[in-house]
């Protein structure tokens, strides 16, 4: 090998000849025989060395020109975009276990730099120290190319295998639509799930690390460029620090500025401990994910086996055919790496004395390895395993069948207890729960056979049904709402099952005022929801409002709940047990509002919307307070939930005159054209409401300066149900 002299502050040392390193390159590599070839610095942080020795060279230009002169600058960007285009990787040999603060690797950048852009300049013109490291210290550069580095590898590798596993979830979840399997908690039978809200909560899992990460990195965004040896920013131009951030930032397309307190920038790596707490999440998600895979594929024949998994390769070398979860076990060992290489970077973080870390190499590694492990097995594990998963649909319908958790479906018509010992007699005697009920006497076989249904017991992302409470003031809208809902339901994933035989539950024509005879009908309604074991839904916010006041009599008033009871003569009287709940609270609370947004195919953006709820979804009810003090921001979040704006005018228990509308046309237009105006003036394009009734007075009662417009109409539109749908 032939070798060239070079020299730095300490004398003169032999180089390779054909290495574009210097002396202290050459002394660190010679005086730390430390994993050589094998742990050497981290290509990333090579490349962040590239980018900040070009982004400093443009702010020296910038604000020293008469020290970096336009032909040095010519000469270092070339070099420099050599750097980062991995071109002189292989000039880079030193290892992680060097100093602390990584001043090596930051000679070692100057020093290739400074000798690549003479060979370029042909004439020697630039030296590493004056020129290259000018305005820096190794103790302000090596930070920032940790920041660099991190920001890099989780915005450009990360994130993107996220995107890529979530996406892969999401088909799966749509393929599998209407699959129904047994819960598990403890490893033991728990009650149904779809297969589809399983996958969700993969999905889920993921897009919350994705979102942490993405807080995260913001930190890590701001850069001790500037700071020099111990953060007074010693030797620097004034400016520089915000200049060079700036330039990094052009150069990088990431929003990158320069840390406020230098200090801080030197000495703490919080940032990078917090963020890598982030990926430590991702690898906990990644394991649990990873075991639910393969615990659900275990078999063929004497494990779960309820689903299948591509088969990639033999899986052991004396037992033919035997096929192994093999990316499940990578994805589970690098969770493993990645939860060891969490207590490096934190006791690395906590090292180091006064103004500077000195433990900054071993952190940066370990947080590089740990983004790189986890976004290459996330790929990996996509494309070799996840895209294959298959329900054993006939697996699945078996165990769900055969579980005895289905008995928490009898809870409220045969209580707790009795169910506790239709289970365990149905377990002793290896008997269905069905012979098991009927046996003890709870139930008759007809009545089992009506409440029974473990389809209707995965809640929603599972096609959840609900019962359907219309009310007579939707029907004199026409079928146009009740059609919108309905179609909106089913583009979210819930269906709308009308009860049979609906009546006016007596909001607004009270059939008699005989206590009994106006509660009768939702009576009749919310029991019809409890045998049908579902939840009871209204349009309607006045039908809301008493459905909910009369459900609290069944529940806490003994004297009318015995009375009704009495006059109804049910086979299981009636105590109060349906959920009642408007169909906003189904959009907020069931499904939520950011996957009512994600669902939204055109979303009505800029647009100004008026928001009238009507009295009935404001005002608590007169007996007990069980409105929900919460529901007056549905309509707004509703709003917003679509993409528009909304415009927010009404107040507490203002009542559109609907009530009136019989008794007293002119009071009731009066109420009306007051909404109407107030929401016009406040610059809306359009009314929606919460309430039939409320929408039928302001659409008659009105000049009809504004358009009227249900808000289930409006989901409907927004979701993109159209007119073949309608």
């Amino acid at each position: 090998m032939e070798y060239r002299m070079e020299h730095d502050s300490m004398g003169e040392v032999r180089v390779p000849a054909d290495k574009y390193w210097g002396a202290q390159t050459e002394r660190s590599h010679n005086n730390f025989p430390i994993g050589v070839g094998i742990e050497t610095m981290p290509a990333e942080i090579v490349h962040a060395f590239g980018i900040l020795k070009k982004a400093a060279a443009r702010a020296n230009r910038a604000l020293r020109p008469e020290k970096m002169t336009a032909e040095k600058l010519s000469a270092i960007e070339q070099a420099a975009d050599e750097v980062i285009s991995g071109k002189l990787l292989d000039n880079f040999p030193l290892v992680v276990w060097q100093t602390g603060s990584g001043t090596q690797s930051n000679m070692n950048s100057n020093e290739v730099i400074a000798n690549r852009g003479n060979e370029i300049a042909g004439k020697k013109l630039l030296h590493p120290n004056d020129d290259i490291n000018m305005s820096q210290s190794s103790n302000d550069t090596f930070p920032t190319a940790m920041h660099i580095a991190a920001v890099c590898a989780i915005e450009d590798k990360v994130i993107p295998a996220i995107d890529t596993l979530t996406a892969t979830f999401r088909r799966l979840e749509a393929e599998h639509e209407g699959v129904v399997k047994s819960g598990r908690t403890h490893l033991q039978d728990a009650t149904p799930i779809s297969f589809p809200q399983e996958i969700s909560g993969w999905r889920t899992s993921l897009e919350r690390d994705r979102e942490m990460l993405l807080l995260a990195v913001k930190p890590l965004k701001e850069l001790a460029l500037g700071g020099t040896a111990v953060g007074t920013g010693l030797n620097t131009p004034k400016g520089f620090d915000t200049t060079v951030a700036a330039e990094i930032a052009a150069l990088t397309g990431k929003d990158f500025c320069t840390a406020q307190n230098k200090f801080h920038a030197l000495t703490s790596k919080d940032e990078i401990v917090f963020a890598h707490g982030a990926l430590k999440a991702l690898a906990a998600d990644m394991m649990k994910i990873a075991n639910d895979v393969r615990w659900l594929a275990s078999g063929p024949r004497d494990g779960l086996g309820e689903i299948f998994i591509p088969e990639n390769e033999p899986g052991s070398s004396i037992m033919p055919g035997k096929v192994n979860p093999t990316q499940c076990e990578a994805v589970t060992m690098v969770a493993v790496q990645v939860m060891g290489n969490d207590v490096a970077v934190s006791m690395a973080a906590s090292q180091g004395n006064f103004e500077l870390n000195v433990f900054m190499p071993v952190c940066i590694y370990n947080f590089l390895q740990s983004a790189r492990l986890l976004a290459e097995s996330i790929v990996s594990f996509n494309d070799r395993c996840a895209v294959g998963i298959r329900a054993n649909r006939e697996k699945m319908e078996h165990n769900l069948h055969n579980s005895l958790m289905l008995v928490t479906a009898l809870n409220p018509y045969i209580g707790y207890e009795n169910a506790a010992k239709t289970a365990n007699k149905a377990y002793k005697e290896n008997i269905s729960l069905k012979e098991a009920c009927v046996s003890l006497g709870f139930l008759t076989a007809e009545r089992f056979d009506e409440v029974f249904h473990p389809e209707n017991m995965i809640g929603w992302g599972g096609k959840m049904n609900y019962s359907y409470f219309p009310g007579c003031t939707l029907k004199t809208r026409g079928a146009q709402l009740d059609k919108a809902g309905r179609l909106a339901a089913e583009k979210l994933g819930f269906s709308l099952c009308e009860i049979p035989e609906w009546q006016c539950c007596g909001a607004v024509y009270p059939q008699s005022n005989d206590e009994i005879a106006t509660r009768l009908a939702s009576v009749r309604a919310l029991m019809a929801a409890r045998d049908a074991g579902q939840p009871l839904v209204s349009l309607c916010s006045a039908c809301h409002h008493v459905l909910k006041r009369v459900n609290g009599d069944m529940q806490h008033n003994d004297e009318i709940r015995t009375k009704v009871n009495n006059y109804l003569k049910p086979e299981t009287p009636y105590a109060g047990e349906t959920k009642v709940l408007h169909y906003l609270e189904v959009l907020r609370d069931e499904i939520g509002w950011d996957n009512v947004r994600k669902a939204v195919v055109k979303p009505l953006t800029g647009r100004k919307i008026g928001a009238y709820y009507g009295c009935m979804l404001l005002r608590p009810s007169r007996e007990m307070q069980f409105d929900d003090p919460e529901n007056p921001k549905m309509l707004e979040d509703f709003i917003r939930a679509i993409g528009a704006e909304p415009v927010v005018y009404a107040q507490r228990n203002e009542c559109c005159g609907g009530y009136m509308a019989v008794e007293n046309k002119a009071y009731a237009a009066k109420q009306a054209q007051k909404i109407m105006d107030n929401a016009s003036a406040q610059g809306a394009e359009l009314l929606i409401t919460a309430c039939p009734l409320c929408s039928y007075n302001l659409l008659h009662n009105t000049d009809g300066r504004l358009p009227v417009v249900y808000f289930t109409e409006l989901l409907a539109e927004a979701l993109g149900c159209g007119e073949e749908d309608a």
